[in-house]
């Protein structure tokens, strides 16, 4: 539902940026919109899933990857001539303040999403020893190199021009550090800040994913063992998936993300 309303802010950034006032009811539609897509594909099996989540992944860390090379570009260049918040790099990653390690910690649990689609999607796979080491690799991949490649490059970014507090009052504050730092150093990167829109976009599309298969496969078991009612763990003959929890855990995320989606303190 998080991922969803995430979504809904992030697509109506992006269709303000190009010049399209959308009210709170087109938000509501948009959100919808998107959690029947990620319902649609979690519905149609688990192979269409992990290709799409495939073909995302790899946009993602290129992105990642990008947008990282962009930021330090920015502050080692300094076409601004601003100050920044770190005053050295070292600093972007010592902890500094044990509220902002928990805070850090919360967000970071979206590190697990792979560790969790794999533990819960076991009986699907091929062969069963490939399992440990999907889960190995998804934690390396996703918090020695993603997470951390993307925190630093982004806390090491953060200025006198643009501060934590401005970030805190923006509905895509990824957006506004990609706009800003391209503006500055190539004189207007409208065109890649809407390359790296919808990369981010497609990343989104995948968390989401990955959570409600994840979601939809931990109801079938509590379904099988009859704690939950036991429609919730009926499969599709023709896709071999749980039918009526995806499209019940689709309507939950739709209508917690139209909620989410109103205002960013929903």
């Amino acid at each position: 539902g998080v991922m969803v309303a995430f979504m809904g802010f992030f697509m109506t950034y992006i269709l303000q940026t190009v010049g399209f006032a959308v009210s709170p009811l087109e938000q509501v539609a948009i959100v919808v919109l998107f959690a029947l897509v990620v319902g649609f594909i979690a519905y149609r099996g688990i192979q269409g899933s992990t290709k799409t989540n495939l073909f995302i992944n790899i946009i993602q860390l290129v992105m990642l990857v990008g947008v990282t090379i962009l930021a330090l570009a920015y502050r080692f260049i300094n076409p601004d001539h601003v100050t920044f918040y770190y005053s050295n790099l070292t600093s972007v990653v010592l902890p500094n303040n044990t509220s902002h390690v928990l805070f850090q910690a919360s967000l970071a649990i979206l590190v697990l999403v792979g560790f969790e689609s794999i533990t819960a999607l076991t009986s699907e796979a091929k062969n069963p020893k490939d399992v440990p080491r999907a889960v190995i690799l998804s934690l390396v991949i996703q918090g020695a190199f993603a997470y951390l490649l993307g925190f630093f490059g982004i806390q090491a970014w953060f200025n006198s021009n643009y501060t934590f507090a401005n970030a805190a009052i923006s509905s895509a504050p990824l957006g506004d550090i990609v706009r800003i730092s391209t503006d500055a150093l190539f004189g207007g990167g409208f065109v890649i800040m809407l390359i790296i829109a919808a990369a981010v976009a497609a990343a989104v599309l995948g968390t989401t994913l990955a959570c409600l298969n994840t979601g939809v496969r931990v109801t079938y078991a509590i379904s099988r063992d009859t704690e939950v009612p036991q429609p919730l763990g009926k499969l599709n003959p023709r896709y071999g998936t749980p039918a009526i929890g995806t499209w019940v855990l689709t309507l939950v995320s739709a209508l917690i993300g139209a909620f989410g989606v109103l205002s960013l303190r929903n």
